[in-house]
């Protein structure tokens, strides 16, 4: 995994001198699921970016219990550039690969490169759109169309971000526990349970292993999922969602 390669990936529109200074201030690191990367309130020296695994935005309730708000997927990045302290942590759902930029440097090339900011505005846009359509899919009150509608959103990640909504088979690795999937829905493990065993009674999906479902037919998937009008656009099924960002 080459450190350059991933920079050209994630911050696009930066030239091979900027990336050279770029990667002279920047890591690959490895974490362990459970890990936590960033704490709530804290300023971020780095920005990452995920490059293998699934991380969590972990936000403390105010009874104490921790709340996944958001889940991070390869190409997704985290952390604050430009303003203020970490409104959640970061938390490693499975073992990881992330690649950490230091804050200053980029936040310096980003003021001098407008193209490479504007990209980065896009990037925000994206994370918005996505907690607006996670808003729809919470608040549907049946388990098995939030658990549709979601991995609908792992399937449409798996396409190129500018293709077109694609039918056909498709085999999806669940980037968490199940324990934590009931949580992000905000249903409880036995819920989520029985909302797998009715989709795959149904025929919509395939159970291969606990982490592992194969889904025969999208389309059977996003017509599931399509109780909830506006996750994808009906003229065109184009993959919006950048960040999974949930929300009670």
């Amino acid at each position: 995994m080459n450190v350059f390669v991933l920079l050209s990936e994630f911050i696009r529109g930066t030239s091979p001198e900027a990336l050279a200074r770029l990667g002279a201030r920047s890591r690959l690191r490895r974490v362990q699921r459970g890990e936590t990367l960033m704490q709530a309130g804290e300023s971020c020296k780095v920005l990452g970016f995920v490059a293998e695994g699934s991380l969590a935005l972990v936000q403390d309730l105010p009874h104490g219990s921790p709340h996944i708000m958001g889940i991070l997927l390869p190409g997704d990045e985290f952390g604050r550039i430009f303003d203020g302290p970490m409104p959640h942590s970061v938390e490693a759902l499975s073992e990881c690969t992330v690649l950490e930029v230091e804050r200053e440097t980029l936040e310096a090339e980003l003021k001098a490169n407008p193209e490479a900011e504007q990209a980065f505005i896009v990037s925000m846009f994206d994370e918005l759109n996505a907690a607006r359509a996670w808003v729809l899919v919470v608040s549907s009150p049946h388990v098995k169309v939030r658990l549709a509608a979601f991995l609908m959103i792992l399937r449409l990640r798996q396409q190129d971000r500018h293709g077109p909504h694609k039918a056909g088979p498709a085999t999806l690795r669940l980037p968490m526990t199940r324990k934590d999937l009931a949580r992000c829905l905000a249903v409880r493990s036995e819920s989520l349970s029985r909302a797998i065993h009715s989709l795959a009674r149904s025929g919509i999906i395939e159970v291969v292993a606990p982490d592992i479902l194969h889904v025969p037919d999208s389309d059977r998937l996003v017509a599931m999922a399509g109780h909830l009008p506006g996750l994808i656009p009906k003229d065109k099924h184009r993959t919006e969602q950048k960040k999974i960002s949930p929300k009670r």
